[in-house]
């Protein structure tokens, strides 16, 4: 809650200094791109996937990016599933490497939780190397010591969309 009081305040200063066009992108009723991710035993080798996509064109220098994402996943294997997801600038939808816009989160999926709903909140001003058509991609992966070949965490289908508001000076 803080986090986005804090971005109001700055939004509400930069659109009285600098008269900004918003822009707004949505990802749209479900439009999460895979289904479920596949549980590596490791993170470090775990199977990275694009779990949300949107383009931007012809983006500038100094504009600002506000990303929102939520989405929903479910653990069904009976086990605790680690699950890790961030918000990258790629150069295609397809990208699972880009320039973070967010830190990568992760925990623990337990039983008990069986559902679990992942937000992505975060800011990001376009440098020199980001100009031109980029996309904002969530990116996810998910691991496990007791994952076995074909388990797999459930990606919940139109549980979620990932919203971009783009500021131009």
């Amino acid at each position: 809650m803080t986090r986005i009081l804090i971005f109001l305040i700055i939004l509400t200063v930069y659109i009285n200094l600098n008269a900004a066009e918003i822009l707004h992108y949505n990802s749209g009723d479900s439009s999460e791109k895979v289904k479920s991710l596949p549980i590596s035993t490791s993170a470090r080798t775990a199977s990275k996937q694009v779990i949300f996509s949107v383009a931007l064109s012809e983006l500038q220098i100094g504009e600002i990016l506000q990303i929102i994402n939520e989405f929903q996943v479910t653990e069904d294997n009976n086990y605790n599933v680690g699950f890790s997801s961030l918000a990258i600038l790629a150069t295609s939808p397809a990208s699972i490497s880009g320039v973070p816009i967010s830190e990568a989160n992760g925990e623990n999926i337990t039983n008990n939780m069986h559902h679990h709903k992942r937000i992505i909140n975060a800011t990001y001003v376009v440098g020199e190397s980001d100009i031109g058509d980029r996309y904002v991609n969530i990116v996810g992966y998910a691991y496990s010591n007791n994952a076995l070949p074909g388990h797999t965490l459930t990606i919940n289908q139109d549980y979620g969309r990932l919203s971009v508001l783009r500021f131009s000076p």
